[in-house]
């Protein structure tokens, strides 16, 4: 059996934001995805037994990293105030490795803050987090070269 090489490319890497494809991240990691909470709960009696009960919390978080400057600075930050002023602008949220089976996704999501602004001598990074309510993570593996 020979040797597989696997590849990914975050230029693969598609982001949907209700209609809104985003497209100009930073360079390294550019967007985390992870739940809130565990899926169970344990408790350990004294004698060592163990009970777990499965938890219902499937909202998660996903932080996007944009360079300060870009145009995508300006549409997060217009979806997020536009959810502000309405209350009903949550959107779904859609990620997925076009070269491979991993899919992230979530149908109601809204932004918990501004990204954070810092202002230096180099360009600098903004971190835009998103609550992902009933979010759903798929891991796969990516294409063979």
């Amino acid at each position: 059996m020979g040797e597989t090489t696997r590849t990914y490319n975050l230029d693969d890497v598609t982001l949907v934001l209700g209609t809104n494809i985003i497209t100009e991240f930073i360079k390294g990691e550019a967007i985390t995805v992870s739940k809130d909470d565990d899926d169970w709960a344990v408790t350990q009696g004294s004698h060592g037994s163990v009970v777990r009960a499965k938890k219902f919390n499937n909202v998660g978080t996903v932080v996007i990293r944009t360079v300060q400057g870009s145009p995508t600075n300006k549409l997060l930050n217009d979806m997020m105030y536009a959810d502000i002023a309405s209350g009903e602008d949550s959107f779904s949220l859609q990620l997925k490795d076009n070269r491979g089976e991993s899919v992230v996704s979530a149908p109601q999501c809204w932004f918990t803050k501004p990204a954070d602004m810092t202002f230096g001598e180099e360009v600098g990074q903004l971190e835009w987090s998103i609550k992902a309510g009933h979010l759903k993570m798929e891991y796969g593996s990516n294409v063979s070269a």
